[in-house]
């Protein structure tokens, strides 16, 4: 088949190609569809009615029970709408084309809540085609009958769902059969809005105006929050294309959006914020067609920014890729260089949104949410945001004693720059007690089990030192030194059987927590921490306001260590002479062995990576002193078999050479 597919085309249209039109093999099928567009061109025009027949019979059936593979259906489907495109481009013999049309109009229509979804699919792309070639008369002649399907299985029950879900096997799984997701079961409710939103977009502007449309937009606000995802994404998409479809229009187009733009500004919000990523991306596109489209009527336009700009800002941090990257140019199309002086300007509704945000359940909200704190507070003048700091503090503060890692990472580093910009608020009677809390934090977040969250920790402490006095009681870097000092021997205290992420069951497991235990025991893989979709984040809940954060397990000392490693190299940044007394400690640390307990190549990577960036700070004297202590070690990690930790002892060796180079 493949050969022939790829053969030579014949001069006149070659009959056995529909066969392949409704191969099992979906790219044998999209290959003859292909081919399809260029031999029906050479279809003679006594050959119409054949071509046609047979394309209806590929839709309708042409056996004795009736019963046609649903392939053959969505290749009888698609040809036939090239077919429709391509009689109507070539402008010669028409006879027949509009009793054609009809059968395949009426087909697409009648197989809307096929069983298939492949089928319902392609009918709505039919459906589409159909109304760019031929205009209004699709719309007129479909819109009430999609609209009534939609209508009647709109809010359908769990039972009546039951009834209509397809039968999926289940493997063994009992309790599946007698379940119905949040997808299924809507007989083609979601498909009869795509079709009908695709006929829309065929249409375009021919349609401003007309009531069944109006029946359409109705539907869609309706469906806004239909716990069926699909058919969100759907009503989104359908005020987008009617948007597009009022922008182009030459008479009434312009009073239509001011009309419209109201209506759904609040469906387009709730969206704005849907769990579902491609809800969200739908969204994100309505509303920068909303937003273009009103570029005619810059004050009606900025009577919606209250509502919108505070989910258009979140949503440029939104940890799906394409919701970030869109809204980001979105952000730039709309606001241009006035995004600061909107945000000013809105930021009690900023503020409040962000507040409301941290504590979504959706993980990813919360991260977003603290990425937009930090950033308007650090790129806001001073004047609009200091009187907000101490709110916005103790918004992050809770984020801080998320569950969810990548929350307190965020939460962790937006702290640390609010406290760096304004560290008179901070140390003020109002903010005081908040910064006692956010250093405590920062400090039990040096022994996390997460890396980066150890190093953001240490990146925090590093810059808000600099920003206190050096004996201030809470965050100076005399109290810092102190800490740090405390936590640097605890590896000496490690088992040789640690595990990774500590022996308690509830703990964050997250990446390789279970890597080391044997990865086929069933008990690693029955009822463990949920992954969201779309996020490498775990689904967990939200801070409670307590200190263990949702989980309790012993800190495992060698974390102490290397957080107060990466604490180290801040300090030494931050005050090369307060933390430089601490070297003698650190060069303790690497008379450790490197066998000792399973997780020593980590550390080791940790040691020397910290050691070789806070040399270029530290006194070369020093340094030189203490490098006979430090190179048999260095030397022993360059073959340790750990390829990152031999890395970084060989880039500390070098470092260390010209340190000593350069004292002499």
């Amino acid at each position: 088949v493949g050969d022939e597919l790829c053969g030579t085309m014949l001069d006149d249209f070659d009959w056995d190609l529909l066969v392949l039109l409704g191969d099992s093999r979906h790219l044998i099928r999209d290959r003859a569809l292909v081919r399809f567009r260029g031999d029906a061109r050479r279809c003679p025009p006594h050959s119409f009615a054949r071509m046609e027949e047979a394309l209806m019979g590929m839709m309708e059936g042409d056996n004795t029970d009736g019963v046609i593979p649903w392939e053959r259906c969505v290749g009888g489907m698609l040809a036939a709408a090239e077919w429709v495109s391509l009689r109507k481009t070539r402008g010669d013999e028409q006879q027949g084309l509009e009793d054609f049309v009809d059968g395949v109009r009426d087909r697409a229509v009648q197989m809307i809540a096929h069983p298939e979804v492949r089928v319902r699919q392609a009918c709505g792309e039919v459906l589409g085609a159909l109304a760019e070639t031929c205009g209004p008369p699709i719309w007129n002649a479909v819109a009430s009958t999609l609209l009534r399907n939609c209508e009647e299985n709109l809010e359908l029950d769990e039972a009546a769902r039951f009834k209509a879900k397809v039968s999926i096997p289940t493997e063994g799984n009992a309790q599946a059969k007698d379940m119905v997701h949040d997808t299924e079961g809507w007989k083609g409710l979601e498909t009869s809005m795509i079709a009908l939103d695709r006929i829309v977009r065929g249409c375009g502007q021919k349609l401003v105006g007309d009531q069944e449309l109006d029946a359409l937009i109705n539907l869609a606000l309706r469906a806004r929050t239909h716990p069926n995802r699909f058919v969100r994404e759907s009503s989104m998409n359908v005020f987008t294309d009617t948007l597009d479809a009022f922008s182009r229009a030459t008479g009434g187009g312009q009073a239509a959006i001011l009309d419209l733009a109201p209506r759904i500004a609040h469906s387009i919000a709730v969206g704005l914020e849907d769990n579902w990523s491609q809800v969200r991306y739908a969204s994100a596109v309505c509303v920068r067609k909303l937003m273009t489209s009103m570029d005619f009527a810059v004050e009606d336009k900025e009577k919606l920014f209250p509502l919108l700009v505070p989910r258009m800002c979140l949503n440029r941090h939104y940890v799906a890729e394409g919701v970030k990257l869109y809204s980001l140019e979105t952000w730039k199309v709309v606001m241009g260089t006035q995004g600061k002086k909107w945000l000013s300007q809105l930021i009690e509704e900023v503020i409040e949104y962000l507040e409301q945000q941290t504590k979504a359940d959706n993980h990813a909200v919360r991260e977003a949410s603290c990425q937009t704190f930090s950033e308007i507070a650090v790129k806001l003048d001073e004047s609009v945001i200091e009187c907000y700091v101490v709110r916005i503090i103790h918004a992050l503060i809770d984020c801080f004693k998320d569950q969810s890692w990548p929350v307190r990472d965020h939460a962790c580093t937006a702290c640390s720059l609010i406290v760096e910009k304004f560290p008179l608020i901070m140390d003020s009677p109002s903010g005081r007690n908040c910064l006692q809390e956010i250093c405590e934090l920062w400090l039990a977040h040096l022994a996390d089990n997460i890396p980066s969250v150890r190093e953001n920790s240490a990146k925090a402490l590093g810059r808000v030192v600099k920003v206190f006095p050096s004996d201030h009681p809470i965050c100076g870097i005399d109290r810092m030194v102190e800490a740090c000092r405390a936590l640097l021997p605890s590896v000496q205290n490690q088992k040789r059987d640690s595990s990774r992420y500590g022996t308690l069951s509830r703990e964050t497991h997250f990446g390789s927590a279970h890597k080391i235990a044997r990865d086929n025991d069933p008990e690693l893989h029955t009822d463990q921490t949920l992954y969201s979709c779309g996020s490498l984040a775990p689904k967990l809940k939200r801070g409670g306001g307590c200190m263990d954060h949702g989980f309790s397990r012993q800190r495992e000392p060698w974390e102490e260590s290397d957080g107060a490693l990466r604490m180290w190299r801040r300090l030494v940044e931050a005050n090369p002479v307060a933390a430089g007394a601490l070297l003698p400690e650190v060069v303790l640390l690497t008379k450790l062995d490197g066998d000792g307990f399973a997780h020593a190549p980590y550390f080791l990577e940790t040691l020397w990576t910290q050691l070789g960036e806070a040399i270029p700070f530290l006194d070369k004297i020093s340094v030189a002193a203490v490098a006979p202590e430090v190179t048999p070690a260095l030397k022993s990690s360059q073959t340790c078999g750990h390829s990152l930790a031999e890395s970084a002892a060989k880039v500390t060796q070098r470092r260390l050479q010209r340190a000593i180079n350069s004292s002499n």
